[in-house]
């Protein structure tokens, strides 16, 4: 018989998809009474219960990969079949044999370079969600990673600059995050693209895709015309303080040519690494962690 601790479980595995034992549990006491918080040993056994008896959830088979490898050394879970079937009437979620097949493949089709991405952007997400649980002044206020996708026209003097046969640019970003601000006068959010680096793209794809296709976007009035807001940010996340850097650098330096040929941007992009945060202190995020294009700190408080 399912516990509410399982229900929470199962509910917070919808909302990310995958996530690491460490990451799960933290979320999971962050919406319990301080008599009710899990501990670890506990917390682990009862997932392993779920997994072996009626496939409430699975851990995904590329998992393995990345702890053979050393990106990844917890243990990975999944909303399984039986998971979705019960879950499905509780949140209004399409409920047939198909829909519980389909939830299976989904897991099955994860493979390991996104799976390692995804815990990547999941960790920075529950960071945020934890920092602003009981900040006094601060509400998560919606958080997207879906039907993001834009294509974007460029002016053809500024392509020219990356050298490229393209004429439309495809801006997937990665996630979308908008914040609260409970103490500040009307309009009193904030929202960010979220653009997660694995450290892989070449800097001048890095530039044309993060940095042209943002600064078109923003250029074009799209988040105003898509979304429903005006202005936003770019957060970029890189894996290591140098590649934090290289990005930054980058971006500066095509800003300056850019402008040179014809076109001034706005300084969008604020630039950090998955070092300056964590899930024992997630409300280091939120702070003076973050460097404008010209290498001021910033916080996503201000």
């Amino acid at each position: 018989m399912l516990q509410e601790r399982d229900w929470a479980t199962l509910t917070i595995l919808h909302r990310y998809r995958v996530l690491d034992t460490a990451t799960l549990r933290k979320l999971l006491n962050a919406t319990q009474p301080p008599d009710k918080q899990v501990g670890e040993l506990k917390f682990q056994r009862r997932l392993r219960l779920l997994w072996r008896h009626g496939e409430y959830l699975e851990r995904p088979r590329e998992a393995l990969y990345l702890k053979i490898t050393g990106q990844e050394n917890h243990l990975l879970w999944a909303i399984g079949r039986r998971g979705y079937e019960v879950l499905a009437p509780k949140l209004g979620l399409p409920l047939d044999n198909y829909q519980a097949r389909r939830q299976k493949q989904l897991n099955a089709d994860i493979k390991a370079a996104t799976l390692a991405h995804n815990l990547g952007l999941n960790k920075f997400r529950a960071c945020i969600e934890l920092a602003t649980t009981d900040h006094p002044a601060l509400t998560l206020l919606t958080w997207s990673s879906q039907n993001l996708k834009a294509t974007l026209t460029p002016p053809a003097h500024q392509l020219t600059l990356f050298k490229v046969p393209e004429k439309t640019l495809a801006l997937i970003p990665d996630g979308l995050l908008g914040l609260a601000h409970s103490t500040e006068p009307p309009p009193n959010r904030s929202f960010y693209f979220i653009e997660y680096d694995n450290g892989t793209s070449p800097l001048s794809r890095f530039v044309l895709k993060k940095g042209l296709g943002y600064a078109e976007y923003h250029r074009q009035d799209l988040s105003s015309k898509l979304r429903g807001f005006k202005t936003f940010n770019v957060l970029i996340i890189a894996p290591t303080p140098t590649r934090r850097d290289n990005l930054r650098v980058a971006i500066a330096t095509w800003l300056t040519h850019a402008k040179h040929n014809g076109t001034t941007y706005p300084d969008l992009w604020l630039f950090s690494d998955k070092t300056r945060y964590d899930l024992d202190h997630p409300e280091t995020i939120l702070g003076p962690i973050w460097q404008t294009v010209e290498g001021e700190v910033h916080s996503l408080l201000e």
